[in-house]
């Protein structure tokens, strides 16, 4: 190994076996990352939201719902996404449709990350960060494509499948139920 080679920390990769395991995201780092760019008005909204949050994530009557359908789960990060989107969407009816739009992709990041670390905590499930970040992925698409009625033309149009399909009002502008 040369001396130049020497100084140059390893980085994990799969090859290596070296990879990091586990969850190790700080959520109370994600949910300061993004308070730190909002004004005091949009935080005490999400404040608001992720408490109604907290409440389906971690209340009794609803915590063993949401949780144990990922215990015989075959895809963590894809259930974690989908579920993520169905909390929201859960808050979102609960809120009489009023969640300003800005605050669903905060929200979302939030609850998702909270999750991740009970879960990993517990023993649950073993969730890692690229669970995290595979899941955050699911989330963003299944909200955008709800909610942004142009967001699938463009998808299909940004992989070269120009297939034009006509798009109606996105669930905000209608006022439909999820």
């Amino acid at each position: 190994m040369g001396e130049q080679e020497a100084n140059v920390p390893l980085q994990p990769d799969a090859d290596t076996g070296d990879q990091e395991e586990g969850f190790t995201i700080d959520p109370s780092q994600i949910e300061q990352g993004i308070k730190d760019q909002m004004k005091p008005e949009e935080i005490k909204n999400l404040d608001r939201v992720l408490d109604e949050g907290n409440k389906l994530l971690f209340g009794k009557d609803t915590h063993y719902q949401l949780m144990d359908g990922l215990k015989d789960s075959k895809d963590i990060p894809g259930d974690l996404g989908n579920g993520a989107f169905t909390l929201l969407m859960m808050l979102y009816k609960g809120g009489g449709y009023t969640m300003p739009p800005e605050l669903m992709m905060p929200t979302g990041a939030i609850l998702l990350s909270r999750a991740c670390a009970f879960l990993s905590q517990s023993g649950m499930i073993p969730v890692t960060d690229d669970d995290y970040e595979e899941s955050m992925h699911v989330y963003t698409v299944k909200l955008h494509s709800t909610l942004d009625p142009s967001f699938k033309q463009r998808m299909d149009q940004s992989l070269g499948q120009q297939q034009p399909q006509p798009q109606t009002g996105g669930i905000l502008n209608q006022g439909a139920q999820p």
